[in-house]
């Protein structure tokens, strides 16, 4: 069975790797591209997990027609673009959409009619009629393609989500056969929203099976060597959330400065990687016992800490998993999140609770660990259990049967 999986951003590539891994393993071919010069895959340290199968392929963007020296400059030139050097991105922009914009779609047709897909699966993405200027590559020929042809496509899950999105927020997947939800409540959510849609399957977040954290755990622990830590000292790891809903971030930073004034405190601040630049935590730069980091993976970082923050962001689901205790500044938040209706979670209901909850972890209380598994089987695993992994190939290969090979 062939499969055609498309990656939209790094963080999608958490998604799709674990499905590409075990249709590999289990005798499956699969072809990855990338449909835009921003995800770099190459370099990926989950790429060469994926490189050791003869029978998964790689194709991006830069394949599909534009002259070899020019892709070259551009792949390279991309790697440097950061959330600060927006002049940049847009001349990048400007340039790639000069060499691609005329040739791209010859060069889809040839690697779908090379490849012969029998399924296709997108991150979660509502696939536009038309392409954007400045847009991903290949979207809009890849449906074509599998329309013209009856070939099933799906929309995997795309991290999580931690909280009901406000109402009246409206998406169209109906151009999927179907798509794929981590949870019922996130199914509920998506039929209640008035959104036009395609057929839901609530599968679980492949992201989030614990065979595949604790793999990927475990060859970032041999590419990351655990650092020195001083003796007495709490690490706490705060990842930024994007703002695609209404929150206080002065408030946030706020905490966090008081939050950092703990003298058993050490805080790392891990930016949302499209979310905020290095500035915007610019009043906590320079504090001894903090640091901004926006590159170490975030499976490293939740291996070194003993406690993780966030106010919405999916990552905490893996630390959930790996036994790290959450600590919720629910008095920066606007929304109610689907860890604090599970009692998952160390919750703040003002500022000043935060050195009380330091110290009671430092004196050995935790969070019931019922409670966190509670919250795992309902938002990561869809009320089935963890092996979200074959279950999700197991759907991917029922949609292959009767199809030519």
């Amino acid at each position: 069975m062939r499969a055609l999986f498309v990656a939209r951003h790094n963080n999608d590539y958490d998604s799709i790797v674990p499905i590409v891994d075990h249709w590999a393993r289990t005798g499956n071919e699969a072809l990855i591209y990338f449909p835009t010069p921003q995800i770099r895959w190459k370099d990926d340290f989950r790429t060469a997990i994926l490189r050791q199968y003869s029978n998964v392929r790689f194709a991006d963007l830069w394949d599909m027609g534009a002259h070899s020296g020019l892709a070259q400059w551009l792949s390279q030139q991309w790697k440097t673009v950061t959330p600060e050097t927006r002049a940049k991105r847009k001349f990048l922009q400007i340039v790639t959409e000069n060499a691609l914009a005329r040739r791209y779609e010859m060069g889809i047709a040839a690697m779908l009619d090379d490849f012969r897909p029998q399924v296709i699966c997108f991150d979660w993405y509502s696939v536009p009629a038309k392409r954007p200027r400045f847009g991903f590559y290949g979207y809009q020929p890849i449906m074509r393609w599998a329309v013209a042809r009856a070939i099933p496509t799906v929309a995997l899950p795309h991290g999580l989500v931690l909280f009901d999105p406000p109402k009246g927020e409206t998406t169209n997947m109906a151009m999927y056969s179907m798509m794929f939800v981590e949870s019922e409540q996130r199914r509920k959510t998506l039929l209640s929203s008035g959104s036009e849609l395609c057929e839901i399957a609530v599968t679980g977040s492949a992201r989030y099976d614990p065979t595949w954290v604790e793999k990927i755990a475990a060859k970032l622990d041999q590419l990351h060597p655990a650092m020195q830590r001083a003796r007495h000292k709490i690490n706490i790891v705060f990842f930024g959330t994007k703002q695609v809903y209404e929150f206080d971030f002065a408030e946030q930073n706020r905490w966090l400065i008081h939050l950092s004034q703990h003298p058993e405190v050490e805080l790392v601040i891990q930016p949302h990687p499209r979310g905020q630049k290095m500035s915007a935590f610019a009043a906590l730069a320079g504090r001894p016992n903090v640091t901004i980091d926006p590159k170490t993976p975030a499976t490293v970082l939740i291996s070194r800490a003993d406690m993780v923050s966030t106010l919405t962001s999916s990552v905490m689901v893996e630390a959930v998993l790996r036994g790290r205790e959450i600590l919720y500044p629910k008095f920066c938040n606007t929304v109610v999140t689907r860890f604090e209706e599970k009692g998952a979670c160390i919750t703040l209901e003002k500022l000043e609770d935060s050195h009380p909850a330091i110290d009671n972890y430092l004196a050995g209380k935790r969070v019931p660990r019922e409670n966190y598994e509670a919250f795992l089987e309902e938002t990561a695993w869809g009320g089935k259990g963890p092996d979200t992994i074959k279950r999700i190939c197991d759907r991917l290969a029922a949609m292959t049967q009767g199809q030519a090979g």
